[in-house]
């Protein structure tokens, strides 16, 4: 799969074009969203570093938000402006840095939620 990355997802000689979003509608066990967040963006440090443009946490649960804006680790990415956590699935910072024809409807954008994700 990283390869797959590589090759499809992260343009050569491009620095910060990418941009994650994570949906965490589906997980309410703050431990687990938690340890899942932090081995996403170990994983994209450590093997994509300077690829990232920013990280978008939507639809965090209230506590998970609060988990994770008061840990350490996240902190430097929430005021280095790497990381936004939202509770909603619409986030103005998301329509502003995506174009709306490269964004699914449920994030305000206006593409349609595909059926196939890998070719």
């Amino acid at each position: 799969m990283i390869k797959y990355i590589e090759t499809h997802l992260l343009l050569d000689g491009q620095i910060e074009n990418n941009i994650f979003i994570l949906d965490l509608s589906c997980l309410d066990e703050k431990e687990i969203v938690f340890s899942l967040c932090q081995k996403i963006i170990n994983f994209y440090m450590k093997n994509f570093k300077g690829k990232i443009l920013k990280y978008f946490f939507v639809k965090a649960s209230k506590e998970v938000k609060e988990v994770i804006k008061n840990d350490a680790f996240f902190k430097e990415l929430i005021i280095s402006y790497k990381l936004r956590i939202t509770r909603k699935a619409r986030d103005t910072a998301l329509t502003e840095i995506i174009d709306s024809n490269q964004l699914l409807k449920e994030y305000g954008g206006n593409c349609e939620t595909p059926s196939k994700y890998w070719y």
